[in-house]
């Protein structure tokens, strides 16, 4: 698809989508249950890592970056067709709607209600309104995969925040069918205020090391100044490159929940793009999580899932480094837990001669053996109960760690688990 072409993104809503249409009691009812399905769907497309399925036949031969901005408009084209169908939204004026959606998401909300209010609206109409959200659309591809070489990694979060913020659009516009311009103003400022809060989160975690150079500061400053943020926000920013703020002063700005998992999650990504992460890294992320209200837990278990997301997607694309940093934090969190378990070596040992479905279900996970949905939700509750023994190894149970089980048994320079599970001949043997 060539990007400069206004007809990309009506290419790309032309392609099958299968469609999910909501079963009758089932249907979402209202904003807050369709709120947790954008949440859902923002997870397991890829976009909350801001790193989205590409499908396969997808703009096979074009360069990375273009790859990655294609991959996420059809995440966002996805994500439009679910929350659609879950609104109850008529698939005779999807087209319609899905223009609609992103002409709206493109700052152009009076054109996307004239689209709205057309009771038939023609295919000519249709196309038009898709060719004009694309051209302004068009003008981010430099903002979300350009990264410069002394920057800080950005893409990745604006890619979510974009998706996000597409997400909030289309939700109200499906659910009450019109656009409300103050509303839709509302909401792209509410994008670029958590833009400014990740990009201040990530010069914090610059300056956790030191004071940066006077190239970094510059290339720095060119990078905010291409983000499209209002001019105050980038004044406030660029202030920052001299005198950064500190963790408090961001959850001060960054109140929800999610948003606040959602920076953390980038700067630890962040503290790993060049391969290690320095203890004064650590400290700032440290601050960063109690400044949010996070348990030390609960950051490990955002490493974990984190590690696992990585680890288990290669098919999701990410054109820069967060799929290095994000393996390296997997060896990061295994080395950590194995140091754990030496560490608590007697409780472990104790635990498992108590629980004997524990013992088969990690001998079953050590040889690599895919584990169905109740033994998953078994072997979480077991190693629940094991962090009663030993706290530090209820990361375990958070989501991502049982694919971190495999390779911690493997790591370990001893055997955790009795001989009788070490293979299933040994377990023949000692049923005899």
């Amino acid at each position: 698809m060539n990007l400069h072409k206004n007809d990309w993104l009506r290419l790309l809503a032309a392609r099958p989508h299968p469609g999910h249409p909501a079963e009758p009691g089932l249907r979402l009812a209202t904003l807050r249950r369709a709120r947790g399905l954008l949440s859902t769907r923002l997870r397991d497309g890829g976009l909350l890592y801001g790193t989205p399925l590409l499908p396969a036949e997808l703009a096979p031969g074009q360069p990375p970056r273009e790859r990655l901005f294609l991959a996420v408009h059809a995440g966002l084209l996805r994500l439009g067709h679910e929350l659609a169908d879950a609104l109850g939204r008529p698939a005779v004026r999807r087209d319609a709607d899905l223009a609609a959606a992103f002409l709206a998401y493109a700052g152009e909300p009076e054109a996307a209600q004239r689209l709205a209010d057309a009771e038939r609206p023609n295919p000519a109409a249709v196309a038009k309104a898709f060719a004009k959200a694309a051209a302004v659309l068009a003008e981010r591809l430099e903002r979300l995969t350009a990264d410069p070489v002394y920057g800080v990694p950005l893409h990745n979060g604006l890619n979510y925040v974009d998706a996000w913020t597409f997400g909030r659009i289309a939700l109200a516009f499906f659910a009450s069918g019109a656009v409300n311009a103050d509303t839709n103003a509302r909401r792209l400022a509410d994008g670029s205020r958590h833009k400014a809060a990740l990009v201040e989160a990530l010069v914090e975690l610059v300056w956790a090391a030191g004071p940066p150079s006077l190239p970094v500061r510059r290339a720095l400053s060119r990078q905010m100044g291409g983000l499209g943020l209002p001019r105050a926000a980038t004044r406030a920013l660029r202030a920052a490159l001299d005198r950064p703020g500190t963790p408090q002063g961001l959850a001060e700005k960054v109140r929800r929940r999610e948003h606040r998992r959602f920076v953390l999650a980038q700067a630890v990504l962040a503290s790993l793009v060049d391969g290690r992460r320095s203890p004064a890294e650590q400290r700032y992320l440290d601050e960063l999580a109690r400044a949010f209200g996070f348990e030390p837990n609960a950051l490990k278990a955002l490493e974990v899932e984190l590690a696992a997301f990585y680890a288990e997607h290669r098919e999701f694309v990410d054109t820069f480094t967060a799929s290095e940093a994000g393996l390296e934090l997997a060896d990061e969190v295994v080395d950590e837990l194995s140091r754990k378990v030496e560490q608590n070596l007697a409780k472990v040992m104790v635990e498992l001669r108590q629980t004997g479905e524990l013992a088969e279900l990690l001998g079953k996970a050590a040889r690599g053996a895919a584990l169905g949905p109740e033994e998953k939700a078994r072997l979480r509750q077991s190693l629940l109960d094991l962090a009663k023994a030993v706290p530090s190894l209820a990361i375990l149970a958070a989501p991502g760690g049982l694919l971190l089980l495999a390779a911690l048994t493997k790591v370990l320079p001893f055997n955790i688990l009795p001989s009788a599970w070490d293979e299933p001949e040994a377990r023949k043997r000692s049923a005899r």
